[in-house]
């Protein structure tokens, strides 16, 4: 009698665990269903953004949706990196951007090929957008659409804005579409996961460490994603939507301090020279080279950022007086005029035009105090005699 129920208990207790097995796999079954929904919408939202990151603002503000613009530099320099792009995201079919106007969608660059009959021009008006699509342009937040069927297809778009730096308002949107089978893998695939884990809990309570694999992957690949959209790719400087966020903390900190900082821009001399007659490559390994020069130049507390092509730009906070920021123009210029080890530029002189304005003097926000670094920096390329000019 005693053996039975020493028998009936044992049986209880292990029911009361598979139970509580099951239910924590059931459980972690639909947390992590959830989970990995949204971490697949958060990851193909990144890479929207990715896409309106790497896009100039400057360039998309001259467009107007016209084939005139095809032959443009602006247009073949936005092409090029979105095609670029397009090329690294796997199960991206259509990378776009688009514009509203007149209260109607349309194409501003498509990197599909133009003899493709999916090809849409500039200035071709998208049929039938979406309320959330058009509320983009004023809310400024990315979406996600779909799945939609249209004319080219069944698909699952990811938009995100791209900003007027000057203004801030939303100036174009980017675009990346992938085939609706696609989406639900990456969904299903969650789903069998969890499956996959709740065999595996009830079996060797293994399902825990899956868990904490697959969510430590994703949050790996987002956050490599976002240091995309924040670091330039070429020189692992950061960029210039980064270097603005640290511009507005900059001038934050001087307000609360009453101290100043200066801000310096950077413009490479004949490096156009450079790219036209050695080609890119060339051109690219001397950026690199250049960008470890002004890292090692700078204090520990200066930050140095690429501004895009061969433009850097420099916040330097914690100055006695003006004159520093002048010195450590001038230390950077030594630097970087210094000979080359790379072939074709061993007798190549690197030197540059910078321009400095120092906070709150030359300017009290953000827009103005690069905006007039910048002509300083224009003005010190223009003088014969003169590299480093201070704004005035």
């Amino acid at each position: 009698m005693s053996r039975f129920f020493n028998i009936l208990k044992f049986k209880t207790i292990l029911t009361i665990l598979l139970v509580i097995t099951v239910a924590i796999g059931i459980f972690l079954t639909v947390e992590i269903s959830r989970i990995g929904d949204r971490q697949s919408r958060d990851f193909f939202i990144s890479q929207a953004k990715l896409v309106a990151a790497a896009v100039d603002p400057n360039d998309i503000s001259q467009f107007h949706g016209n084939n005139a613009e095809l032959s443009t530099a602006a247009y073949k320099r936005t092409l090029k990196r979105l095609t670029r792009i397009k090329n690294t995201l796997q199960d991206a079919r259509f990378v776009y951007l688009m514009r509203l106007k007149d209260n109607q969608v349309s194409f501003v660059v498509d990197t599909e090929d133009p003899k493709s009959k999916d090809y849409s021009p500039p200035g071709q008006i998208y049929p039938n957008p979406s309320p959330e699509l058009k509320a983009i342009f004023t809310t400024g937040k990315p979406i996600i659409e779909g799945p939609l069927q249209d004319q080219w297809g069944n698909w699952v778009s990811a938009h995100a804005p791209i900003f007027d730096p000057t203004t801030h308002k939303v100036i174009a949107i980017s675009g990346i579409d992938i085939y609706s089978k696609t989406w639900m893998h990456r969904l299903r695939f969650y789903q069998y996961s969890c499956i996959a884990i709740s065999v595996l809990l009830i079996l060797l309570m293994l399902g825990s460490m899956f868990l904490h694999n697959a969510v430590k992957h994703w949050q790996d690949a987002e956050e490599e994603v976002n240091k995309m959209a924040r670091f330039d790719a070429l020189t692992g400087l950061p960029n210039r939507y980064l270097i603005n966020e640290i511009l507005l903390r900059a001038i934050d900190t001087a307000n609360r301090t009453n101290s100043k900082f200066a801000l310096l821009f950077l413009d490479m001399d004949n490096f156009k020279w450079v790219n036209d007659n050695l080609g890119h490559s060339v051109g690219d390994k001397l950026l690199q080279v250049v960008a470890i020069r002004l890292k090692q130049t700078l204090r520990s507390t200066d930050i140095v950022g690429r501004f895009g092509g061969d433009e850097f730009i420099f916040i330097l906070e914690d100055l006695a007086d003006d004159n520093n920021a002048f010195a450590i123009a001038e230390s950077i210029e030594l630097a970087i005029s210094q000979p080359l080890k790379i072939i074709g530029l061993e007798r190549f002189a690197v030197a540059a035009s910078i321009g400095i304005a120092v906070y709150p003097k030359d300017g009290d926000t953000a827009e103005k105090l690069m905006s007039n670094a910048d002509r300083a920096m224009y003005r010190a390329k223009k003088s014969p005699l003169n590299q480093i000019i201070q704004c005035e």
